[in-house]
């Protein structure tokens, strides 16, 4: 067993407001105040209705809604009410499809909230000179833990005494080896990640043998928690189904916007039609040109899609992702099963 052996360690616990029997319940509540929780902040979660309005942002679906409006608003001006019903039909398919979708959506959000509580893990601290356990997001910058083989690791720890210590940092590194872990390690504060053989971090598992750490960084400025930050912060791009149809969105906009102003001025100039029947003709043809079913459809589609994956334990958060999956063919990854960005990049070069 490699235990406390070095100033280094005494120092660092010292600084941290800490002791080798741990913290009691008000320096911890202090530490948590001065450091922050062990918590990764996550996007601010849509609301229902937010989710609902994010459904009308295409181009396709905002057409729907000017041509439906045109069409009942046209209708109610010449008190032709029996011309409202398609336009009203056409409301009422925009509008379900985007609840279909919205809900959808949100089914599978409750879904990996609840995974996420059912797989939340306790860690083994001292407080007030006695083991207990805690909720992982209790967990302060200067807790004392002890950890064992199986254990998820809560936080970033400065390993103190490690005995045939080794962790699973496949989800940092992708290095499916076990790392190997020794409290009296050297290591220099430039070495990388894999190197760091007296510390453990957030996120990574035990994989052998038993260790007692110091806390040293929680939540958002763990290892892990900058990697979630990083991704927090990347751009979403459209699948190609989204890019396919608002290609084909603008295809039938501009085609439309033609054809009703060629349309309408042929009746004024040649037809000697008045004003009012012609533009009534030229929003009618506009209403009967667009296929207002397309958006519906698409998502029926998906939505089925969603619930045949949903039977083989595959959660969907957002429906156009079923699309992006469906054109997979095949998912390469290294050996750890880790996915990639797709990118090489040339580090250094020699002339031989």
């Amino acid at each position: 067993m490699s235990k406390i052996n070095n100033n280094e360690i005494k120092q660092l616990i010292l600084s941290l407001g800490s002791s080798p029997s741990g913290l009691s319940n008000e320096e911890a509540q202090k530490n948590r105040i001065k450091y922050g929780a062990n918590t990764i902040e996550k996007s601010k979660r849509q609301s229902f209705f937010q989710k609902f309005l994010m459904q009308f942002k295409n181009l396709m679906v905002l057409v729907l809604l000017i041509s439906a409006i045109i069409s009942l608003s046209t209708a109610l001006f010449h008190k032709n009410y029996s011309d409202l019903f398609e336009g009203l039909l056409i409301l009422g398919i925009v509008v379900v499809n985007a609840f279909v979708g919205a809900l959808q959506e949100r089914k599978a959000e409750n879904t990996l909230l609840l995974l996420e509580k059912q797989t939340q893990a306790k860690a083994k601290v001292w407080r007030n000179n006695q083991l207990c356990y805690l909720d992982i997001v209790d967990v302060v910058v200067g807790d004392i833990v002890e950890l064992k083989s199986g254990d998820f690791v809560p936080a970033d720890i400065r390993l103190i005494e490690t005995n045939n210590f080794s962790c699973d940092e496949s989800t940092l590194t992708g290095e499916s080896k076990q790392s190997k872990k020794n409290a009296n390690a050297k290591v220099s504060s430039k070495a990388l990640l894999s190197d760091k053989s007296n510390m453990c971090f957030k996120g990574t598992t035990v994989s052998h043998g038993n260790a007692k750490g110091i806390v040293i960084s929680t939540g958002k400025f763990t290892e892990f928690g900058k990697i979630a930050g990083l991704i927090a912060s990347s751009t979403k791009q459209k699948t190609p189904l989204e890019k396919n149809i608002d290609k084909i969105g603008k295809v039938i906009t501009i085609s439309v916007s033609i054809i009703v102003v060629v349309v309408f001025f042929v009746q004024i100039i040649f037809s000697q039609v008045n004003f009012g029947d012609a533009f009534m003709t030229a929003i009618a043809l506009a209403v009967a040109a667009i296929p207002e079913s397309l958006p519906a459809v698409i998502t029926i589609i998906m939505a089925l899609g969603v619930q045949r994956l949903a039977k083989h334990s595959a959660i969907v958060k957002t429906l156009s992702s079923v699309e992006t999956l469906g054109c997979c063919d095949c998912i390469c990854t290294d050996k750890t099963g880790t996915l990639t960005q797709n990118k090489m990049k040339v580090v250094s070069a020699s002339s031989s």
